[in-house]
């Protein structure tokens, strides 16, 4: 059972489940789901790391209760004021995303107000990774709905008429099993496909800024059957990150639900050394 909680931002509620025991010497693991899903999306992730993280997975702008005028500069400020609330500040800090949330992944992982310490990439990209990719023919193939997801009226007709199949398009493509539990996902959590219009935005603009390579240590794990994203390579990653792995899984866009053992199994690696200043570590 999770605990859904709230801060005020902005003259808005900004909504999160959260797993937290400040009184813990604990890291804090924050993750943020894809599209289309929400933060109930990564609970299978949240089961393995609670008794050892204060989890803080936050929804993204638009899906389900979480309001639409979040930006990336509102879930730096957010995530802020959520360590602060539970005492938590200057804490490290694992961040980790699926899909669309890897972006607010990328931006959060670029703040000095958190102390980052690792980055996991679920079949998704920061920034700067996925402009590199503008100019690649397969990829603009692969993302073409991006481009009709800017229309506002290509979005209103989606939700209000075709959400099911949407739901079964989507999630067949991504591997999903027939028994999980995002097919009960509800149409209301597709009103966050407007962050598109936002990212496609945020990415042209991008194109024209210089940026330093990140040396978080990130660990990309993608499914290999992934139909929306081709897989990184090794020359693409070198040319945004200073210290980056790839791992490659069977599967699709949804690894973390049709393969989760494998993905739990090679995440724990990646995060076993993973320390506090209290010399806690991961076993």
């Amino acid at each position: 059972m999770f605990c859904v909680d709230a801060i005020d931002l902005k003259k808005n509620r900004f909504f999160f489940i959260k797993d937290v025991n400040p009184q813990a010497k604990r890291p804090v693991a924050i993750l943020l789901h894809g599209f289309p899903d929400d933060a109930f999306g990564m609970n299978d992730i949240i089961q393995d790391l609670k008794t050892d993280y204060n989890i803080i997975a936050p929804f993204l702008p638009g899906a389900g209760v979480q309001s639409f005028h979040f930006s990336f500069e509102d879930y730096v400020e957010a995530i802020s004021l959520i360590l602060k609330k539970y005492q938590m500040q200057g804490r490290d800090v694992l961040l980790i995303g699926h899909d669309i949330g890897c972006f607010y992944n990328h931006e959060l992982a670029c703040s000095s107000e958190l102390n980052i310490k690792k980055v996991v990439h679920f079949n998704g990209l920061g920034m700067k990774q996925y402009t590199k990719r503008f100019f690649n023919s397969a990829q603009f193939f692969r993302s073409s709905y991006v481009l009709l997801a800017q229309f506002s009226f290509i979005r209103r007709f989606m939700i209000s008429f075709l959400s099911k199949q949407f739901f079964k398009v989507v999630y067949t493509l991504s591997g999903v099993k027939k028994d999980s539990s995002l097919h009960s996902n509800k149409k209301d959590i597709l009103e966050a496909s407007h962050l598109y219009t936002y990212l496609f935005k945020k990415a042209i603009l991008s194109l024209f800024q210089n940026q330093k390579k990140n040396s978080i240590p990130t660990l990309f794990l993608w499914g290999k059957e992934d139909r929306f994203l081709n897989i990184p390579n090794r020359f693409e990653v070198d040319s945004v990150y200073h210290n980056a792995e790839i791992r490659i899984l069977d599967g699709g866009h949804w690894i973390i639900d049709s393969h989760k053992d494998q993905v739990i199994r090679v995440l724990n690696k990646f995060i076993s050394s993973f320390q506090t200043k209290a010399n806690y570590e991961r076993i």
